[in-house]
Protein backbone atom coordinates (compact mmCIF):
# COMPACT_ATOMS: atom_id res chain seq x y z
CA UNK A 1 0.00 0.00 0.00
CA UNK A 2 1.80 2.98 -0.94
CA UNK A 3 -0.68 5.57 -2.43
CA UNK A 4 -3.89 7.20 -2.19
CA UNK A 5 -5.44 4.80 -5.00
CA UNK A 6 -4.40 2.16 -2.41
CA UNK A 7 -5.56 3.97 0.71
CA UNK A 8 -9.06 3.92 -1.38
CA UNK A 9 -9.60 0.34 -2.59
CA UNK A 10 -8.54 -0.81 0.77
CA UNK A 11 -11.62 1.63 2.68
CA UNK A 12 -13.88 0.80 0.09
CA UNK A 13 -13.19 -3.19 0.39
CA UNK A 14 -13.17 -2.80 4.52
CA UNK A 15 -16.12 -0.25 4.42
CA UNK A 16 -18.32 -3.09 2.28
CA UNK A 17 -18.11 -5.47 4.91
CA UNK A 18 -21.31 -5.88 7.22
CA UNK A 19 -20.64 -4.89 10.40
CA UNK A 20 -17.72 -2.01 9.62
CA UNK A 21 -18.47 1.33 10.75
CA UNK A 22 -15.76 3.27 9.50
CA UNK A 23 -11.71 3.08 8.68
CA UNK A 24 -8.51 5.06 8.93
CA UNK A 25 -6.23 4.09 6.46
CA UNK A 26 -2.17 5.64 6.26
CA UNK A 27 -0.94 3.94 2.99
CA UNK A 28 2.33 6.12 4.22
CA UNK A 29 2.39 4.40 7.76
CA UNK A 30 1.11 0.90 6.15
CA UNK A 31 -1.47 0.88 8.69
CA UNK A 32 -5.12 0.95 8.71
CA UNK A 33 -7.53 0.91 11.85
CA UNK A 34 -10.81 -0.35 11.64
CA UNK A 35 -14.08 0.46 13.42
CA UNK A 36 -16.48 -2.91 13.47
CA UNK A 37 -18.89 -4.09 15.54
CA UNK A 38 -17.67 -7.46 17.04
CA UNK A 39 -20.79 -10.13 16.69
CA UNK A 40 -20.92 -8.71 12.94
CA UNK A 41 -17.52 -9.23 11.73
CA UNK A 42 -14.23 -10.91 12.94
CA UNK A 43 -11.00 -9.36 12.12
CA UNK A 44 -9.33 -12.36 10.74
CA UNK A 45 -12.38 -11.75 8.38
CA UNK A 46 -11.46 -8.19 7.66
CA UNK A 47 -7.37 -8.89 7.33
CA UNK A 48 -7.90 -11.67 4.81
CA UNK A 49 -10.52 -9.26 2.75
CA UNK A 50 -6.89 -7.26 2.25
CA UNK A 51 -5.13 -10.78 1.16
CA UNK A 52 -7.66 -11.41 -0.91
CA UNK A 53 -7.11 -7.93 -3.17
CA UNK A 54 -3.45 -8.46 -2.92
CA UNK A 55 -2.28 -6.36 0.47
CA UNK A 56 -0.63 -8.62 2.44
CA UNK A 57 -2.39 -8.21 5.93
CA UNK A 58 -1.96 -8.94 9.63
CA UNK A 59 -3.37 -8.47 13.05
CA UNK A 60 -1.68 -6.07 15.32
CA UNK A 61 -3.49 -4.82 17.81
CA UNK A 62 -7.08 -5.73 18.88
CA UNK A 63 -8.90 -3.14 21.44
CA UNK A 64 -11.59 -1.78 22.72
CA UNK A 65 -12.66 1.60 21.67
CA UNK A 66 -12.52 3.41 25.10
CA UNK A 67 -8.84 1.79 25.08
CA UNK A 68 -8.53 3.33 21.85
CA UNK A 69 -10.38 6.54 22.76
CA UNK A 70 -7.89 6.43 26.05
CA UNK A 71 -4.46 6.21 24.41
CA UNK A 72 -5.10 8.14 21.15
CA UNK A 73 -7.96 10.85 22.46
CA UNK A 74 -9.49 9.84 19.01
CA UNK A 75 -13.36 9.08 19.13
CA UNK A 76 -13.95 6.93 15.57
CA UNK A 77 -13.82 7.81 12.04
CA UNK A 78 -16.40 10.46 9.84
CA UNK A 79 -18.47 7.26 9.05
CA UNK A 80 -18.47 5.59 12.81
CA UNK A 81 -19.60 9.21 14.19
CA UNK A 82 -22.65 9.71 11.49
CA UNK A 83 -23.93 5.74 12.30
CA UNK A 84 -23.65 6.51 16.54
CA UNK A 85 -20.46 4.47 16.61
CA UNK A 86 -17.09 5.67 17.61
CA UNK A 87 -16.82 6.63 21.79
CA UNK A 88 -20.48 4.41 22.79
CA UNK A 89 -19.10 1.12 22.72
CA UNK A 90 -21.08 -0.25 20.10
CA UNK A 91 -18.47 -0.44 17.06
CA UNK A 92 -15.16 -2.78 18.92
CA UNK A 93 -15.91 -4.67 21.81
Amino acid sequence: MRCRSCEAKVTKVLEKQKGVASTEVNAAAGKVIVWYDSHTVHPEKLAGSLTDIGYGSSLFVIMPVDKYMAMTGKTGGTRASAKGCGGSGCCVK
